[in-house]
């Protein structure tokens, strides 16, 4: 499905599978397979769309030291984030992690802005 990547992988502590999406790892169970993630284009220069699995009520933005960057409630399971903090400015190139945090669960990935 659109350059999405499913792999299933058998770790040591039982079995675990794991949701690719373009070039991003997610652990999900078996219930959470038909829910997907996507963050593109990644890396970025400026504005990425994110599309969030069912159930996510909260986008947040994370840079290297765990600060909070950017946050938002999602009432659609898609948006289109312009690369700013909260407080309007660009954010600066760099490693940052998306969470989108949902009543039961909590997933992540990894994003990385360049300029």
């Amino acid at each position: 499905t659109g350059g999405t990547a499913t792999v299933t992988i058998e770790s040591s502590a039982g079995d675990e599978q794991f949701l690719v999406v373009r070039d991003v790892l997610a652990s999900v169970d078996d219930a959470d397979m038909s829910e997907m993630f996507s963050i593109a284009p990644n890396p970025t220069t400026g504005a990425i769309s994110i599309t969030a699995p069912n159930g996510t009520h909260t986008l947040m933005v994370l840079d290297v030291q765990g600060a909070v960057v950017f946050q938002q409630a999602l009432d659609a399971s898609s948006m289109v984030w312009d690369g700013r903090s909260m407080h309007g400015a660009m954010v600066a190139p760099g490693i940052y992690t998306v969470v989108f945090e949902g009543a039961s669960r909590t997933t992540s990935a990894s994003l990385v802005v360049i300029r």
